[in-house]
Formats: structure tokens, C-alpha cells, sequence
């Protein structure tokens, strides 16, 4: 999503790999306005709560979760899962809060009151894997609070 940062710079540095950017309408019309259509991966207009419009052997998602309630994050979950191949993987891009540690809490309750979302904890990302099918196989620790999270679907 977003600006297709993160799926160019993938895209840079494992040029055998093909991507697309799903995103909101609105979104998608700025980017192509920006840069026009000299873009290195496929565009494609979507919801994140409807069926995605496309299949791929690995799901990108930075930050999106976190904008979200539980019960959407398991729709939104479910239509990932749903968009892989058959030995696909979703990375997770977020803040992995500290069960304790009070560190992140600010930015937990900013996000409620913003979107009605929140930051989680490993256990709560755990939950909501589950919930949609998945199963947690690994986090990477990035930068301060922020963690790859990785998941697979538990048939693997």
C-alpha cells in the first residue's frame, strides 16, 4: 500500500521478483498523478475488506493493522491469507509492544483514539493469526519498537 515504497525498494534489490500495489482509489490516483505510469510494479485499485483482486507468493503489509479494531484485522487477515499461493507467506511490518514494559503506550492510545486501532503485543498478533487461519513463524526486530512479523497459513 501506500506510496509503493517498500515494494520498490524489495523490488530493487531482488530484480527477479514481479509486485503489485493494492491500495484505496484515492491513493492510487495521487501515485499515478505523481509519477504517472513509470512505475516498476502493477497498480491495482482494492478494499482492503472485500476479496483481493490478485494472488502472490508473499503479502507486505507496514503499519496497515494497527489502524484497526480486532475483528477487522481478522477480515483483513483472512483476505491475505486468501491472496497467497499455495506455500505463501504475509510479512507484517508493525510496533510489537512489550507485555512488560509501559514503553509504546502513548502511541497504543493515540492510535485508539485516532482510528480506533491500537498497537499489540506478541500475544495479541498471535490471537488474531489464529483467528484468521494463520500461525506466527517468526519476528525480526527492526528498529526501536518496529518487528517483521511473519506469517504462514496453518495448513502449511
Amino acid at each position: 500500500g501506500g506510496q509503493g515504497t517498500l515494494l520498490k525498494n524489495i523490488l530493487q534489490k531482488h530484480t527477479h521478483l514481479q509486485g503489485a500495489l493494492l491500495e484505496r482509489h484515492a491513493v492510487v490516483k495521487q501515485l499515478k498523478q505523481k509519477v504517472g505510469e513509470k512505475l516498476p510494479f502493477e497498480v491495482n485499485e482494492f478494499d482492503l475488506f472485500q476479496a483481493w483482486p490478485i494472488k502472490g507468493d508473499a503479502v507486505f503489509m507496514s503499519r496497515v493493522l494497527h489502524d484497526w479494531n480486532d475483528k477487522k484485522c481478522v477480515k483483513i487477515l483472512k483476505h491475505a491469507k486468501n491472496a497467497l499461493s499455495k506455500l505463501g507467506v504475509i510479512y507484517l511490518i508493525e510496533m510489537l509492544l512489550d507485555e512488560n514494559d509501559s514503553n509504546g503506550g502513548m502511541l497504543d492510545l493515540n492510535m485508539l483514539l485516532i482510528a480506533g486501532g491500537k498497537e499489540r503485543t506478541r500475544e495479541q498478533f498471535q490471537d488474531l493469526s489464529q483467528q484468521a487461519g494463520l500461525q506466527l513463524t517468526n519476528i525480526i526486530p527492526l528498529d526501536g519498537f518496529n518487528h517483521i512479523i511473519q506469517l504462514e497459513p496453518s495448513e502449511h
